[in-house]
């Protein structure tokens, strides 16, 4: 029984993707066009670079995690991602995302697919480098030493991706001076380095303050050595034939920066961490009895009423909130189903605070997210189990 209910839980998490757009929220309520095209993992051929506003098209290449872009939902996140959108919606400019892995020759990338910008947390050196364009700042972190809790010795050698933009911006400060960096693959990223630190594969690495601040909301062991640098400046780069389209954009941003969208967008990242510190203090299913919540009777009840089994939605509402109520995401989510009150309005179902009381949330949810979805899940679900030999 276990088994099973943790493969429903892996297929819910794979088809959930419910609407995740904060009310409110012009710039996300409505958004250009985005394509996500196959990872480049080759070198292709030169390719030419076009006018994204005669074509009314922009080639971004971009890493995939949290400070920049990354999947949640079925919906597209990321700060420098929604930052970005934020100026393609007002330029009237669609979207193609091409994810890449190799960041350390990613102006090589930029000639050879034809990409516009690239975005990846990068670090703004003080002085120019050559075939090169950056953004004025899109917003600034503080650049962290970090280690294992359990390392008293003092840091000497932190794993490190070898010609990556924080480490040049590092050394020309002198803020790595008395430390000898390991270089390690182009391929690892900063965020498998930090599982790294937990798991103490390596000593210490250096990250950003947004990605430690989520990695401690998972991996408790990890502990902050030292501030190598405050407010570090993160910029996009663009193709150096595509210098007016920089100019153009620095103008947008000097105007955009302190709006209210543009600053909600940064304070919705920073909430991140603790909304995922908040999920995981909640206590998990009971496994050695009948009762898997304090909610049965409720989900039951709704459950009978789309003709499905309730276990299945009791799953889901544990992979949701963990049976917390009182939840609320970074995105803005609410109680037990983490539904989206623009979502439950379109359905007809408009609450207050009262999104958070039980009986509202689920009734909110079944009749939304469930009733929404029940086609594609089942069909997801029942592939599943198949292919498990489970039915």
């Amino acid at each position: 029984m276990r088994f099973l209910v943790a493969i429903i839980f892996t297929c819910i998490a794979i088809v959930s993707c419910t609407k995740t757009q904060p009310e409110g929220a012009a710039a996300v309520a409505e958004k250009p066009m985005v394509i996500i095209s196959d990872t480049i993992k080759e070198k292709p051929k030169d390719v030419p670079v076009t006018n994204p506003f005669k074509t009314h098209k922009l080639t971004l290449l971009i890493t995939n995690n949290v400070n920049t872009f990354f999947l949640y939902k079925g919906e597209s996140h990321g700060l420098e991602f929604e930052l970005l959108r934020l100026f393609l919606k007002e330029k009237k400019i669609s979207l193609e995302i091409k994810l890449i892995d190799d960041m350390e020759h990613i102006r090589d990338s930029l000639h050879a697919t034809g990409a516009h910008m690239a975005a990846g947390t990068f670090i703004i050196p003080d002085q120019p480098l050559p075939n090169v364009l950056y953004s004025k700042p899109i917003y600034t972190t503080d650049l962290l030493l970090v280690k294992h809790k359990d390392h008293t010795a003092a840091v000497t050698s932190p794993s490190v991706i070898k010609d990556a933009p924080y480490l040049r911006y590092l050394s020309a400060k002198d803020a790595i001076k008395g430390l000898t960096p390991v270089y390690v693959s182009d391929q690892t990223t900063k965020e498998l380095l930090l599982k790294q630190v937990h798991f103490k594969e390596i000593e210490s690495t250096i990250a950003d303050a947004n990605e430690v601040a989520l990695i401690q909301a998972i991996y408790l062991d990890v502990r902050i050595e030292k501030v190598l640098a405050k407010d570090a400046p993160v910029g996009f780069m663009f193709h150096p034939e595509m210098d007016t389209l920089r100019v153009v954009y620095n103008k947008w941003l000097a105007k955009h920066k302190h709006s209210t969208d543009y600053r909600w967008i940064i304070k919705k990242y920073e909430a991140l961490p603790q909304s995922i510190s908040d999920l995981l203090k909640v206590a998990p299913i009971e496994e050695y009895t009948s009762k898997l919540s304090l909610y049965d009777t409720l989900i039951k009840k709704h459950a009978e009423q789309i003709g499905w089994d309730w276990r299945l939605i009791a799953s889901l509402i544990h992979q949701e909130s963990h049976f917390n109520p009182k939840l609320k995401s970074w995105v803005g989510a609410c109680g037990l189903m983490q539904v989206m009150p623009h979502t439950a309005s379109v359905y007809g179902h408009v609450y207050g605070k009262s999104i958070f009381v039980p009986k509202s949330n689920i009734a909110a949810g079944t009749a939304t997210y469930i009733g929404w979805k029940k086609t594609s899940l089942k069909i997801h679900l029942l592939h599943l189990l198949k292919n498990k030999n489970l039915l």
